[in-house]
């Protein structure tokens, strides 16, 4: 698993500055298994009362393939980029599902808004933290509550639920440039509108860790990186 202090420190940029890019470069690739994904059990509800909205049991959602060992849920930026294109505010929802949060990864951009919102007819208590240190701590009671925040400060937040579904996880990674994606079920991603020179890209997965590559995008061209993990 991977260490979460180093990973916050590493998202942390002072002073990025937001210019034209003009014929920007592309960043694109894939993250793909070796073997096959780990045989992770299902998550036991041992507490019968929740057993009506949680189910009996609740699968194990950290590791996500598709066809071929493609990853999902990978996260791929720029690290420690200081000049680019100006980052978009979006507004982003985590949900509670089945016991669940949903999605489990994001990643958007300092400035953004997170709804917190749950579909359970249950108690959860949604506890975010950037490093040690506690970003909200929401309680949400009842189906149909939904609570908005900013996230002011990039980094890496983790989520868990403090009213006893302790399998409930998620990450939100919060950035203060643009230059950043996601793999989806098919693994691939795609940073476009990247500066030309060289740069320091790092692919992330809660089950996997951190890789780092130096990567040199040309002006108008396109550099691919297709990892691996195992």
């Amino acid at each position: 698993m991977l260490i979460l202090g180093a990973l916050v420190c590493s998202l942390l940029l002072v002073g990025y500055t937001t210019e034209t890019v003009t014929n920007g470069g592309t960043i694109r690739g894939s993250v793909h298994l070796t073997g096959a994904p780990p045989a992770e059990p299902p998550f036991h509800v041992t507490d019968q009362s929740q057993v009506p909205v949680c189910g009996t049991d609740v699968a194990n959602d950290e590791v996500v393939t598709g066809p071929g060992g493609a990853l999902a849920n990978a996260v791929v930026w720029i690290d420690g980029i200081q000049r680019g294109a100006a980052p978009q505010r979006e507004t982003i929802t985590l949900g509670q599902r089945g016991c669940r949060f949903v999605p489990r990864i994001q990643a958007t951009t300092r400035g953004s808004r997170v709804t917190v919102a749950s579909e359970d007819a249950t108690l959860h208590n949604v506890h975010g933290k950037l490093g040690r240190r506690t970003v909200f701590n929401l309680a949400l009671p009842s189906r149909g509550v939904r609570i908005t925040r900013t996230l002011n400060q990039p980094g890496v937040i983790e989520f868990n639920c403090d009213a006893g579904h302790t399998w409930m996880r998620a990450f939100i990674h919060v950035f203060d440039h643009p230059y950043f994606a996601m793999t989806g079920v098919d693994g691939t991603f795609e940073i476009p509108n990247v500066p030309p020179g060289q740069h320091t890209v790092k692919i992330w997965h809660e089950h996997y860790g951190t890789q780092t590559r130096r990567l040199t995008v040309a002006a108008g061209g396109t550099v691919t990186w297709d990892a691996t993990v195992h």
